[in-house]
């Protein structure tokens, strides 16, 4: 399944920040170690993907698809390899 990339008029500027970005990688990341799950580079793409999705099992705290989105669109913008 494709990344979750929405249109880049679909959603505020400030989602895809790269402060936002950190924020929600880093809520994603604190969730899967709060639960010993452990995550692989891949693993967070494909969790942030899920959650851009609208996956509603397991969404961190203060996180919502809005962000998990931004957060991909900026990994994209910086050279991530989706």
């Amino acid at each position: 399944m494709p990344m979750q990339l929405p249109a880049s008029d679909a959603s505020p500027e400030y989602i895809s920040s790269p402060d936002m970005a950190a924020f929600t990688i880093g809520r994603v990341v604190i969730a899967a170690l709060v639960t010993g799950c452990p995550l692989s580079n891949s693993g967070l793409l494909e969790r942030l993907d899920r959650i851009a999705g609208g996956d509603p099992e397991d969404i961190p705290p203060g996180v919502n698809a809005e962000m998990a989105s931004g957060a991909l669109q900026h990994l994209v913008s910086v050279g991530a390899k989706l």
